[in-house]
């Protein structure tokens, strides 16, 4: 399994798993073409994509989504809470995309890879990383995560290789210069 960070960050967020099936994308938050154009640069052909999946609905993992999914008229993965939030806020085509829906702890196929949707804990409908099984490995991703749920904890420890990402600090949160509103949130 080869994995690589296509983006990453408040500007948009993006990984590239590959494996000798096929490949996966874990999140849009670029363009479509910025997107095409790193998978490119990255040595790997954006025909062998299956499916995306998405960890939660805000703009920095969604991007890029609609357009991305058209262009190579793929599946998107995401738990109800996201598609939904996704699909309520969509700022591009109407056109439908196909979506399926992924439940915590529940595993499922694409292209060769198994995976299992992680509940996290961030300020989103409902957010969830993954445990990406592969050509015998397995990688852990959970990003924007302020907790780790139970039951995730010992499944990221099965992992072979960990993407993660923890944006929660309670007492950088309260001395901090954000505002009120985004402190509750």
């Amino acid at each position: 399994m080869r994995v690589t960070a296509l983006s990453s960050g408040s500007k948009g967020n993006a990984v590239l798993v590959e494996s000798r099936d096929g490949a996966l994308l874990i999140d849009a938050g670029l363009s479509a073409r910025d997107l095409l154009a790193r998978i490119t640069q990255a040595g790997a052909d954006p025909a062998t994509i299956g499916a995306v999946l998405v960890t939660h609905e805000h703009t920095d993992h969604v991007r890029g989504l609609d357009a991305f999914v058209k262009r190579l008229d793929i599946p998107v993965y995401a738990t109800p809470g996201t598609i939904s939030e996704f699909l309520l806020h969509r700022k591009t085509s109407k056109r439908a995309i196909t979506t399926r829906p992924v439940r915590a702890f529940e595993p499922f196929e694409v292209g060769g890879f198994e995976i299992t949707p992680l509940p996290l804990s961030h300020d989103a409908r409902e957010p969830c990383g993954y445990a990406i099984s592969a050509d015998g490995a397995r990688l852990g991703y959970c990003t924007d995560t302020g907790v780790v749920p139970d039951g995730v904890r010992d499944l990221l420890a099965a992992c072979d290789a960990l993407v993660l990402e923890s944006n929660h600090c309670p007492r950088m949160l309260e001395e901090g210069p954000y505002p009120a509103l985004l402190k509750r949130r």
